[in-house]
């Protein structure tokens, strides 16, 4: 999917795909080449290429991978679908995913590595923290604020003004309530029903 959109856009030329899985070396997904894991950093280096984006779901996954290429000297591109639609005064990190159909509306703060899905509506002045995952078809009330690396379920609806970091949403959950650090949430109302390390 991020091959798409980057094709769509036409501002990056994808030239690799990077995988630890060693069943997926040297195949290729809709031309584009997958390497090997981490250990093709330096290959891919040596050509100069120096820009890469974490393209994985799992936010814990996702922002070690964004942190270790981070140390290996790599900036990041944002992978934005032509169909969304961004306000001009929404702040846009590095290393950003948002999908087709979405909105950021005004004054949004979107933080670095965060992935918005298809269809997700982030309203006026809310933050999403750094390695946040907003599913599809989310909506966030304005003003909210989204920790890091939470991940808010499919089709959630959040009318609160805090959900904490390392958290989890379920999809299809109603948050009316602050939701604290380190816990899941579930149902309608969204009740915290466990904890996370």
């Amino acid at each position: 999917m991020l091959l798409e959109i980057f094709r769509k856009s036409n501002e990056f030329e994808p030239v690799f795909f990077l995988d630890d899985n060693p069943k997926l070396w040297r195949q290729s997904v809709d031309g584009v080449e997958v390497l090997g894991g981490g250990d093709s950093l330096n290959k891919i280096k040596s050509l100069g290429i120096k820009k890469g984006i974490a393209g994985v779901g799992d936010c814990q996954k996702r922002c070690e991978i964004f942190e270790t290429l981070k140390k290996e000297g790599f900036f990041f591109a944002n992978a934005i679908d032509p169909t969304a639609i961004i306000s001009p005064t929404a702040k846009i990190g590095e290393g950003v995913t948002i999908w087709a159909g979405a909105i950021v509306d005004a004054h949004s703060a979107i933080s670095d590595n965060v992935i918005i899905n298809e269809g997700a509506i982030i309203s006026h002045d809310n933050i999403l923290g750094f390695g946040s995952h907003v599913a599809s078809g989310v909506r966030l009330i304005g003003g909210a604020e989204i920790g890091e690396k939470t991940l808010i379920g499919m089709g959630a609806i959040i009318i609160c003004k805090k959900i904490g970091k390392n958290s989890v949403v379920g999809a299809g959950s109603v948050v009316t309530r602050d939701i604290i650090d380190n816990v899941v949430a579930v149902g309608f109302p969204a009740r915290v029903v466990a904890k996370r390390n």
